[in-house]
């Protein structure tokens, strides 16, 4: 049955940016004094506005959610419906609160039972139960009541949940009446069985939504393996580091040298396609770079000047900097063990030789891949432009501390930048996720995530203000 299995829509928790703050509207309240005539619609226009920014209040500060309860259960049937209806198809939903989108709080103050109704037919089919916010006054009614109570809706749908929709479960039905069940494995729920991974908790709002992007080239490094990682990374900072977060639509694969429409600049500045427009962080490894065409040159310049920010990366196997960053290593470690030996003082002095000889050939690799990126990018006139971050630099403290870069395998990350453009010389990328290729201890993953969401955090500080100062911030709704 796993083979009838279709994909899902939306696999992993829904984007952070799915729900945008509200329109900026003025809030109107009633101007009281002596004599004031109260009718219903000037009642109604003192209420609504404690009701309007109380919404408000929500929609600003949180994201929509389930706050407390509504747990979903396989149950028995009711004992008053009739046979036909008597069968394992039956859901419970316990009481509890949701917030939607809109800011409105949906109250369930007791147990419901669902009969699902869809059949699946030929295929496995997709069934969401949601709940949704029912304002009393767009309800028609026999006979005026002077009180109202708030109430909600619950719905069994086969496409996907509204804007307005919270979802408290989701299963994939088989073709048939077949019973549904619980979930054995409740990470990995099988055809007929309860899905709770969608359910998504009210929380507070983040304060960023960050953008990040990779080039595709003909030299292009693996599709996936970068979704992946960016993927992996975003999952981190999510826990990490809250106020900055960002969804798997904010992953996305750009084609500099591709014709794209161009978006409208309101200043000096040149135009710039609208994906790479809105994108704070873009991935490109170093021979991606030193291969790009002009018009793709012209477009990364276009884009640091518009605040964006390039991370190229130079992996260590490139250029034979892990085997030259092993061999200084060695070397390190024989000279300071024959360090004030009299014995092998002639060897010493020979392994020194051999050391200095090989950080100077590292090091003007180094300078060599750091002088061909700018050469390439900024023109070969201009060259010293990427030096090692100081202290102060957001990349070494905003939000973690880096007095030191993080070592992957043996040696320490290299990292530089200068504006928007950073080159990492080292296989960051890789050990953003839990990936087998470099067999990394836990803290060392962990100390790669960090100065990911360092550059993650940077990359979407200098894009905002920038973006800002030339009056092209994001608006409110």
């Amino acid at each position: 049955m796993s083979d009838l299995i279709p994909a899902q829509p939306n696999v992993l928790p829904a984007p952070v940016n799915q729900f945008a703050i509200p329109a900026v509207t003025p809030l109107k309240r009633l101007a009281v004094r002596n004599g004031l005539l109260l009718d219903a619609e000037r009642w109604r226009v003192a209420h609504d506005y404690h009701r309007q920014r109380q919404n408000l209040h929500y929609q600003a500060l949180h994201l929509p959610g389930i706050v407390c309860g509504l747990a979903v259960s396989v149950t028995a049937p009711p004992d008053e419906v009739s046979a036909r209806y008597r069968d394992e198809r039956w859901l419970q939903i316990s009481a509890g609160m949701a917030i939607d989108a809109h800011g409105n709080l949906i109250v369930v103050d007791q147990p419901l039972k669902l009969h699902l109704a869809t059949i699946a037919l030929q295929e496995p089919q997709w069934v969401y139960l949601v709940i949704r916010h029912v304002d009393p006054e767009g309800l028609q009614r026999s006979q005026p009541a002077e009180i109202v109570a708030e109430t909600f809706r619950l719905d069994e749908k086969t496409e996907p949940p509204g804007r307005l929709d919270v979802e408290i479960c989701r299963i994939l039905l088989p073709p048939g009446d077949s019973p549904v069940t619980p979930a054995a494995d409740v990470f990995c729920p099988g055809v007929g069985e309860l899905d709770l991974r969608q359910r998504q908790p009210a929380q507070l709002r983040p304060q960023a939504t960050v953008r990040v992007a990779y080039a595709t080239t003909t030299l292009a490094t693996s599709a996936n393996r970068m979704q992946h990682s960016f993927a992996a990374l975003l999952a981190a900072t999510k826990a990490l580091y809250p106020p900055l977060q960002g969804g798997n639509d904010s992953i996305t694969e750009i084609d500099l040298n591709a014709p794209t429409a161009l978006t409208a600049a309101a200043t000096n500045l040149p135009a710039l396609p609208a994906d790479l427009a809105a994108c704070d962080l873009l991935y490109l490894t170093h021979q991606q770079c030193l291969n790009l065409s002009a018009i793709a040159i012209e477009r990364l310049n276009h884009y640091l000047d518009h605040g964006g920010v390039v991370m190229v990366e130079l992996p260590g196997r490139d250029g034979n900097f892990e085997e030259l960053q092993a061999v200084v290593g060695e070397l390190q470690a024989a000279v300071t063990d024959l360090q004030g030996s009299q014995r092998f003082a002639d060897l010493f002095i020979q392994l020194k030789d051999e050391l200095l000889t090989a950080k100077n050939t590292l090091e003007s690799r180094l300078a060599t891949a750091q002088r061909s990126l700018e050469a390439q990018l900024f023109g070969p006139e201009v060259t010293h432009r990427l030096q090692n971050p100081d202290d102060a630099h957001p990349l070494r403290s905003v939000p973690f501390t880096f007095s030191q870069w993080p070592p992957l395998q043996r040696e320490p990350l290299r990292l530089y930048a200068t504006g928007g453009l950073v080159l990492v010389v080292g296989d960051l990328s890789q050990a953003w996720g839990p990936g087998k290729d470099l067999n990394l201890p836990r803290d060392r993953v962990r100390a790669a995530q960090e100065l990911g969401i360092n550059l993650l955090q940077f990359a979407w500080q200098r894009h905002h203000r920038t973006q800002t100062q030339q009056g092209f911030a994001q608006p409110c709704d």
